[in-house]
Order: C-alpha cells, then sequence, then structure tokens
C-alpha cells in the first residue's frame, strides 16, 4: 500500500520554487504494479485545470518513497492553497482508482 508521508509543501531552489511532497510504499514489491505514466498524467491534469499551470509533474521513486515535484512560476500563498486542496481532494481517487 502507498501513503502520504509528507504534506506538499513550498520549496526552493536556485531561482525556481517547487510544491514538494512524498507518498511512502511499504514494500518495493509494490513498485512492480505502480502505473507511473497514468500517475503522472493524472496529477498533471488534476492540479493544471485547477491552477491553469501546465508544468511537468516530476516523480522520482528511491528509499520505497516518491518523491513528487510541481515547478512554478511564481509562489502565492494563494496558489499553494489550490495546490494543496487539489491534491487532498484527489488523494483518494489518486490511490483507489488509478493505482489499483
Amino acid at each position: 500500500m502507498i501513503k502520504l508521508k509528507l504534506e506538499p509543501v513550498p520549496y526552493r531552489y536556485h531561482e525556481t520554487v517547487f510544491v514538494y511532497w512524498e507518498y511512502e510504499l511499504e514494500d518495493l514489491l509494490t513498485l512492480c504494479f505502480f502505473p507511473f505514466p497514468s500517475l503522472s498524467t493524472y496529477l498533471i491534469e488534476s492540479v493544471g485545470k485547477g491552477t491553469g499551470s501546465s508544468a511537468e509533474i516530476n516523480l522520482v521513486c528511491e528509499d520505497k518513497r516518491i518523491k513528487i515535484w510541481l515547478p512554478v512560476n511564481r509562489f502565492s500563498d494563494d496558489l499553494f492553497k489550490r495546490i494543496d486542496e487539489i491534491l487532498k481532494e484527489n488523494i483518494r481517487i489518486l490511490i483507489e482508482e488509478v493505482m489499483f
């Protein structure tokens, strides 16, 4: 199974601002069945619709964690709240329908 390990947080790297969050996997066997392309597409569409952003969402898996970050042009509290709401609303769909 998968669980949200780190809630979305703003993160700055040089001149770029990201929204970053992590999921943790119970075991590495879960990765065999993990549909990364579907998850990426789903996140891009759901976050893009809610924020008007068409940026690529980056997914990396290491240390039994799926690390996800979304670059944003400029950070604002309003944008962060919208992304956070979208992810919280869609987290059940993401886990139950997209992944399994």
